[in-house]
Formats: structure tokens, C-alpha cells, sequence
């Protein structure tokens, strides 16, 4: 892929920040919480994490939003990323841009580079430098104008707009109504050239029978090759192959992201204090708890194992090697859970005062709607299925490090202010 894929290597991190907030000292800058509604005039970096985002005015440095329902219609004077499940972004863009969500809208004039991922695409603004997408169903429409290089992979694809330089699509059908002044390469099914189309630059077309070209369509030089049509060129978002219907790597993922978030809210309500404890050990050591975690979730299957092998001398040793083998995927899932309730109470609860059932429930679910949603994304691309399932092992690195400092630790650390409830169970510590 073209370089400003590099770019959304490096600003979808940012944009998905879950470990950046949960880990660095409050800025003035970084926003969390429910709904957000602001208007900003600054040139320090802005960050955003929360269910819905609105965003106007003027922001100089680097910018980064992960939300469920993004509006954003600013000003932007450096690199800009935002992850969510509806996007819609207008205004200026002066640096690289980066888009990732269900449905994209960019009407916004972007003078650097962008890249865009999702089911939906539309692009309506300019694009002074290189562009590339993948999604399903992608759409420039005829306000857009892209004067860099161009690389397209889709279902469909339909070009209202003008591009100007050049352009490489591969996408099950095509439809070109606009102006292509530069070289076109072109891979698909079927294609078809509407009578508006102006395509002064050479284009090659490989698809299994000629495109076509309606009246009116003015064609510079041409070349059809036939070929055949390969499916796996393009990611194939049916999920059904000869009517087997089939899940896929990222379906499993927001799944494990969705049970996740259940059995947080269960944890959470059965154990109170503990997951107040535990997120204490993480706000005041995060390094440690996430090194030492990494250093436990390395070792804990082969130490259960060890265990394993010498109780199965006895008879009820014996006895007891399923349970062995049923606690050693609980214990790696459950550190998964516990990472995601230290990191959401590090993300909303900022002050380390205590907090009740609810802010902590919608802090679990910010974390696993973010990687649910990166695992949905991976549709359009692997990119973020791997991302997805790196912040998987972090998370859970981070959950294996605070559980065993809340175990071998039982004072309350960084939520002090909290009493200890009537009847509580002074040992629930799970």
C-alpha cells in the first residue's frame, strides 16, 4: 500500500490511544468521557476518547478521536486520526489524515496524505496529496478532487470526481463518471463508463469481458486484457462461501471483545472492592503491573503445568488435572477482563477518587468497543485485525500485573477514600 497507509499505522495508534490514557499523567487536552461536545481554539495536541464526539474550530497540533458517532467540522494544522463507527469530518486538514470506521464521510480539504478504512466511504473534498481506501462500498463524489496517486480496494467503487494523477482500483464493479487525467490501472469484474466520463491518461483494463463504455464517454488510450476474475484480490466481506456461511477472524474478535465486557459487569458487581484494589495497583504502578504482567502470562501456563504434573502422582491428583486444564484458559481470559476494567477506570476516572457501578461499566465498555470495533474493521483490511489482537495481549498483560499485585498486596491503593461496605467479604479478592 501506498505511503499514507504508513501514515495510519502511526495516527490509528494515537487514535485509539486506550493505552496512552490509561498511562500517562492528565493533559489539558485529552477529553473522555460520555458525550463531548467542544469548541477549540489551541495548538497543543488534542485527544479524544468517548461515545459521542463534536468537534469545531482550531486545532495546531497532532489530533486524535476514538468514538462511536464522530462530527468533526475544524480547523486541523498537523496530522490528524480518528477511529469510530460513524464518521463525518469537514473543515481543513493541513497534515496526513487518517480514517477508520463503519461509515466515513470526509468532506474535509486535506493537503497532506490520507488513508481511509470502512464499510462506507465517501469522499467530497480535496485531497492535495496521496490517497488510499478500502472498503466496501466506496464513492468519490463529484465535488471530490484527489491530485496525488490513487489506490483503491473494494467492492464497488463509483468516481464522480476528478483525479489527477495516477490510479491503481481493484474492486468487484466499477463506475467512472468523472475526470482521470492520469495513467489508470484498473482489476475488477465488471466496469463500466459513463457517458460523463473524461479520461484523457492511458487505461488498462483486466477483467474477465470488455468494460463498457457508454456514449459520451471521451477515452484516451485504451487497453482491455482479459482476465479472470480472483476473488481473494479483494477482502471478501460476504463472511458466505457455496452457501456456507463461514465466521471470521474479526467476528471471533468482537465477539471476545463483547464477552469480555459481560463478564466484566459481572465481575464488577460481584467483586466491588477487589476491582477497586486492583485498579488502584495499576494507577499507581502501571509499568510494573503491565512488565510484570507480560513476565506472568509468559510463564503461567508452563508453572500450571509443572503443578499439574506433580499432583497427577497421587490419585487425587489425578482427579484434579481437568480442573488444571479448565483453570489455565480461565486464568489467561479472566487477566484479559481485569485489564479491561483497570484500563476504563484509568480512562474516566482520572482523579482516582471512587467511583460507582456505572461510570465503571461504561469505562469497560469504551475499552472493548474499541478493540470490538478494530476487529469488526479488519474486514477491510488485516491491518487492524492484528492491532485489534495486539491491544488483546496488552490489555491483558496489564489485567495479569495488577491481579497479582492486588493478591499479594490487600491494601487499597489509589482509591484510599473508599470504605468497606457493610458485610463485605474482607477476602474477595479474586
Amino acid at each position: 500500500m501506498i505511503k499514507s497507509i504508513e501514515t495510519l499505522f502511526k495516527s490509528a495508534i494515537l487514535a485509539l490511544g486506550v493505552l496512552g490514557f490509561a498511562s500517562t499523567p492528565a493533559l489539558a487536552d485529552e477529553y473522555i468521557g460520555g458525550d463531548i461536545s467542544v469548541d477549540l481554539n489551541t495548538d497543543e495536541e488534542v485527544a479524544i476518547l468517548a461515545a459521542d464526539i463534536e468537534v469545531t474550530g482550531r486545532i495546531g497540533g497532532e489530533f486524535a478521536a476514538a468514538g462511536a458517532e464522530i462530527m468533526i467540522d475544524a480547523t486541523f494544522e498537523d496530522d490528524f486520526a480518528v477511529a469510530g463507527a460513524d464518521v463525518y469530518v469537514a473543515g481543513e486538514i493541513a497534515g496526513d489524515a487518517a480514517f477508520a470506521g463503519a461509515e466515513v464521510s470526509v468532506l474535509a480539504n486535506i493537503l497532506g496524505d490520507a488513508a481511509i478504512f470502512g464499510a462506507d466511504v465517501t469522499v467530497s473534498g480535496f485531497i492535495g496529496g496521496e490517497l488510499a481506501i478500502a472498503g466496501a462500498d466506496v464513492t468519490l463524489d463529484a465535488s471530490s478532487v484527489v491530485t496525488g496517486p490513487m489506490e483503491v480496494k473494494a467492492r464497488r467503487f463509483e468516481a464522480d470526481g476528478r483525479v489527477i494523477g495516477d490510479v491503481t482500483i481493484e474492486a468487484e464493479r466499477i463506475t467512472i463518471r468523472g475526470v482521470f487525467e492520469g495513467p489508470i490501472e484498473i482489476y475488477a469484474r465488471e466496469v463500466v463508463i459513463g457517458p460523463e466520463a473524461v479520461i484523457t491518461g492511458p487505461i488498462t483494463v483486466r477483467s474477465p469481458t470488455p468494460p463498457v463504455i457508454e456514449d459520451g464517454a471521451q477515452v484516451g488510450g485504451f487497453d482491455h486484457i482479459q482476465e479472470a476474475w480472483d476473488e481473494s484480490r479483494i477482502d471478501n466481506w460476504d463472511f458466505q462461501i457455496e452457501n456456507v456461511v463461514l465466521p471470521s477472524v474479526a467476528f471471533f474478535g468482537a465477539v471476545n471483545a463483547a464477552l469480555a465486557f459481560l463478564v466484566g459487569l459481572l465481575v464488577a458487581a460481584l467483586f466491588p472492592q477487589s476491582m477497586a484494589r486492583m485498579s488502584g495497583q495499576f494507577r499507581q504502578r502501571p509499568l510494573v503491573s503491565t512488565g510484570l504482567g507480560l513476565i506472568i502470562w509468559a510463564t503461567a501456563g508452563i508453572i500450571l503445568l509443572i503443578l499439574m504434573s506433580l499432583v497427577a502422582a497421587t490419585v487425587v491428583g489425578i482427579l484434579l488435572i481437568p480442573f488444571f486444564l479448565l483453570a489455565i484458559p480461565v486464568i489467561y481470559y479472566l487477566s484479559f477482563v481485569f485489564g479491561g476494567v483497570v484500563i476504563g477506570d484509568r480512562i474516566f476516572n482520572r482523579s482516582g477518587e471512587r467511583v460507582g457501578y456505572a461510570i465503571r461499566a461504561l469505562s469497560l465498555l469504551a475499552v472493548m468497543a474499541v478493540i470490538g470495533i478494530l476487529s469488526l474493521i479488519g474486514e477491510v483490511g488485516w491491518f487492524f485485525i492484528l492491532l485489534s489482537w495486539l491491544l488483546v495481549y496488552i490489555v491483558s498483560f496489564i489485567g495479569f500485573g495488577a491481579w497479582t499485585l492486588t493478591i499479594f498486596n490487600r491494601q487499597p491503593q489509589g482509591h484510599a477514600a473508599e470504605p468497606t461496605m457493610p458485610g463485605a467479604l474482607e477476602g474477595d479478592a479474586v
